[in-house]
């Protein structure tokens, strides 16, 4: 595991000391980093981060429901 990133930094902090990872400020710069990207975001945020990880060509694990609209999953 590369690290993490979480728009809370109070989750992100936590998750970092119990696991020992590092955190990331930036979403970019961490998925520069990695093979697989995990989105792990209230729905809303699916389509945003899936399409940054598609355009770098990275392996995405998504939970479901993968898009907040048909419109977004098409």
């Amino acid at each position: 595991m590369v690290g993490i990133f979480d728009s809370n930094e109070e989750n992100a902090t936590h998750i970092s000391n119990k696991y020992g990872v590092p955190v990331f400020d930036n979403v970019d710069e961490l998925m520069q980093l990695v093979d697989v990207v995990d989105i792990v975001k209230p729905t809303i945020s699916h389509f945003e981060y899936a399409v940054k990880a598609m355009k770098l060509s990275k392996h995405i694990f998504i939970e479901k429901p993968v898009t907040n609209t048909l419109e977004e999953a098409r």
